[in-house]
């Protein structure tokens, strides 16, 4: 057992919050160590019994004080912990963390691979860090992974929807264990009293569940650096036989570099369908389940209606979202070098020839539907009561086009 003594480190931090502000001078004292705890940490191959001691970190200027509580968790010949008391503390890949339910986000920190360092060496570092960075020394680094349960949940599950207004519901720690080598990690808040995340050994979010009901993932939440342009999921429009399905997609807006003023971003769509069905498109696209895949149907540039054809399926099971991700990397960053999805391309001045309307910059796609294994598809604009008609085969040959009044 060591005890660490009080010190003070004077004059270590200077703070510039306004221009104008001047120089505030603070002090960081430490107290000692409470009495080491047994504490038991949960690992993959089973308990493993360490110790728990805690000190503060008070830290004045003449204006405010702030006092900051410090954990130093430690066992047998595994790097020591210091760190913020954590909700649970657990030994994952051979290391000491803690687990932190914060908000509406989970957080890990790992002590430091091989430090071999003495408990009074580790506090004092932890201290240099509260110098160089107060606010934010123990949210960054290495040893640090965050995952945004917005983006595995939804925000609804913390909350009203964003555009409306009520009570935030965050999350807390209610058990963590581990089953078949990966973290089980059990949430819970007033809306949602049984949410559960897994995590696998190499810190991926694999799988979700909200009261026992498994969730279907189109993000792991993971935060990286630097951040992923693709948003949180969101629903999209399907066109399958005589209904419209919701169904989950994420979107995007990524740079095209060698576009004129204004055209350089491409919003980019990606979906996930219940069945597995992928595609990756243009988010300006009306969807359609055909053709045993899903296609995206748009008004292009020249009066050429495009449409975007995928039968890629990728099944929903334990860690597919990983692999959705990665697609989702790949596809942005594709489309960031110029690289855009396969398109086939009809011409609407030759199916068209006498009419005018086929020029307008507002003609888009109205709707899409199925008849007879065949697409059937509207276009029009929103000043024209002329609307085009276009039917399509399972090939994508034109088997119907024809032009009509809109009925208002």
């Amino acid at each position: 057992m060591w005890r660490l003594h009080t010190f003070i480190l004077v004059s270590l931090l200077t703070l510039h919050a306004q221009p104008l502000q001047e120089e505030l001078q603070f002090e960081y004292t430490a107290g000692s160590w409470s009495k080491p705890v047994p504490v038991i940490l949960p690992s993959a191959t089973g308990p493993v019994p360490g110790l728990k001691k805690t000190t503060s970190i008070q830290r004045t200027n003449p204006r405010y004080s702030e006092q900051y509580a410090l954990d130093i968790v430690s066992s047998g010949k595994l790097s020591n912990l210091v760190a913020p008391p954590a909700d649970k503390y657990l030994v994952i890949g051979g290391r000491i963390c803690g687990l932190y339910a914060e908000r509406a986000s989970l957080k890990f920190r790992f002590a430091p691979l091989d430090s071999g360092e003495a408990p009074q060496r580790l506090l004092e570092e932890t201290v240099s860090k509260l110098v160089r960075d107060p606010r934010s020394a123990f949210d960054r680094g290495e040893e640090v992974y965050r995952f945004d349960l917005t983006y595995v949940f939804g925000s609804d599950f913390f909350g009203p929807h964003e555009d409306a207004r009520g009570p935030i519901h965050w999350v807390i720690l209610t058990g963590a264990y581990f089953q078949n080598g990966n973290l089980v990690i059990n949430l819970s808040n007033k809306l949602h009293p049984a949410m559960t995340v897994t995590i696998d050994p190499k810190m991926n979010l694999i799988a979700a569940s909200d009261g026992g009901s498994d969730l279907m993932l189109l993000r792991s939440g993971r935060l990286s650096s630097p951040p992923s342009a693709w948003g949180r999921p969101r629903t999209a429009s399907l066109r399958d036989s005589n209904k419209d399905l919701q169904v989950p997609r994420c979107g995007a807006f990524v740079d095209v570099p060698g576009q004129p003023e204004g055209q350089g971003t491409y919003k980019a769509e990606a979906v996930w369908c219940p069945d597995g069905k992928l595609w990756f498109g243009d988010g300006d696209c009306r969807l359609a389940a055909f053709g045993g895949g899903i296609v995206g149907a748009k008004v292009g540039a020249n009066a050429t209606l495009l449409l975007n054809f995928s039968k890629s399926v990728l099944p929903h099971e334990p860690g597919a979202v990983i692999v959705f991700e990665e697609k989702l990397s790949e596809f942005s960053s594709a489309i960031s070098r110029g690289r855009f999805p396969e398109e086939i391309k009809i011409d609407l001045t030759a199916l068209f020839p006498n009419l005018p309307i086929v020029n307008d910059p507002d003609l888009e796609v109205r709707s899409v539907r199925i008849n007879d294994d065949k697409l059937e598809i509207t276009i029009r604009t929103n000043n024209n009561r002329v609307q085009l008609f276009v039917v399509v085969d399972s090939k994508f040959s034109v088997t119907l086009s024809k032009a009509g009044l809109f009925a208002h």
